[in-house]
């Protein structure tokens, strides 16, 4: 008889984990199918330029492994180090691809340019998707103008979203006004200025904390960046429904 009910706990742990699996391969396919994120790559001509030259490139666009179906334009911008925008572009997509170019002024008086390409659906997204390529200028103006300083903490929540009253883990990563990363700390607070918790970075401005959430509560992350200056970022908002995934990684046979 023990030897019955010891099968039969084998074959019910074995069902609940299929189970879980398969509710697990379900979520990730529906996210994918009704929100696939766009990547874009650009191929230039060359890797370093003069001014008065003309950049040529090709743009790529991906769902994932796979040439994207989605959007049927895409558009690049040349910007200067403070993110004004100098020329910009607009290429109809051919079989997942785009081309143009852009002609550098013959009188170039910036230190830095780049390159910025996106898809009307891809900023539905965190700007940070965004395609940023710099473009590396020789004899660029020996009188550099310095960039304002910028910064940015962005939040990921495991499986996509905060669900009401569900502890969830929320990756971060910093950036800088030139796209690198910058380590980090700060605390969590809610709408009454209670402090729930403490998070750091662990390597290249990444890092991650768990968090208990409600939906009628708003989160904020309190850091400071590299100049000592305070800033406030909100915790995406809280639903009431919905579904809500957890990796984990295990070791064993």
């Amino acid at each position: 008889m023990k030897k019955k009910i010891g099968i039969l706990f084998l074959m019910t742990c074995g069902y609940f984990h299929a189970s879980s699996q398969q509710i697990y391969d379900s979520l990730l396919n529906e996210l994918y199918v009704r929100y696939p994120q766009e990547k874009i790559y650009i191929q230039m001509d060359k890797s370093y330029y003069n001014k008065g030259e003309t950049i040529w490139f090709k743009a790529y666009i991906f769902t994932g492994h796979v040439p994207s179906l989605i959007s049927k334009t895409i558009y690049a911008e040349l910007i200067n180090e403070q993110g004004a925008v100098l020329q910009r572009k607009t290429m109809p997509v051919v079989q997942a691809g785009a081309a143009s170019h852009f002609d550098l002024p013959d009188s170039n008086r910036f230190s830095k340019l780049y390159i910025r390409a996106y898809t009307s659906w891809m900023l539905n997204f965190d700007s940070t998707s965004l395609y940023l390529q710099p473009v590396n200028m020789i004899g660029a103006a020996t009188k550099k103008i310095k960039a304002a300083a910028s910064y940015t903490l962005s939040l990921f929540p495991e499986g996509g979203d905060l669900i009401d009253n569900i502890e969830s883990r929320i990756a971060f990563k910093t950036n800088d006004q030139d796209g690198k990363p910058f380590a980090v700390k700060g605390s969590i607070t809610d709408g009454r200025g209670k402090t729930l918790g403490s998070f750091s970075s662990t390597h290249n401005g990444m890092g991650y904390f768990n968090i208990l959430v409600t939906s009628y509560e708003k989160y904020i992350a309190s850091w400071k960046d590299p100049d000592g200056q305070q800033h406030q970022t909100a915790l995406p908002d809280v639903k009431k429904q919905g579904a809500a995934l957890k990796i984990r990684t295990e070791s064993g046979k």
